[in-house]
């Protein structure tokens, strides 16, 4: 019987404690060609006093094997694969868990959108997993 030992790559997509202002959007991208998928984990973090409609955390992945598109909302470039909201609670936190960013997807993109009235705080954390080996 073997083991198998992954050799994965923490990337921060969006770091804590990054303002996504009302009204505004937050993203981030990274090249993900040639890896075997990995796991994302969002955060939305609601102020004092809770946006007056909720902030969407999105994943987006992008199916083409060029360079990566510029970070946009879904459309020919990016396929939305995840949504969540952050509620409108005062001082709400929200967390995804953690959403598998599928083997064979060339590109990901993480947005944070849809809050009025307040900012939040969001965060975007992927492990990539770069390769697999027996030993």
């Amino acid at each position: 019987m073997s083991n198998t030992t992954l050799v994965s790559t923490v990337h921060t997509l969006v770091a804590a404690g990054t303002s996504n202002a009302a009204g505004a959007s937050t993203r981030a991208v990274l090249d993900i060609r040639g890896s075997l998928g990995g796991f994302l984990q969002l955060k939305i973090t609601n102020g004092a006093t809770g946006p007056a409609l909720q902030c969407e955390g999105r994943v987006l992945i992008a199916h083409n094997t060029g360079a990566t598109p510029a970070a946009g909302s879904a459309g020919t470039d990016w396929k939305t694969i995840w949504r969540f909201g952050g509620g409108t609670a005062n001082n709400g936190v929200t967390e995804s868990g953690a959403i598998e960013v599928p083997f064979g997807a060339q590109h990901v993109e993480v947005e944070f959108t849809g809050n009025t009235g307040q900012a939040v705080t969001v965060e975007a954390v992927l492990t990539r997993v770069d390769s697999a080996a027996s030993v």
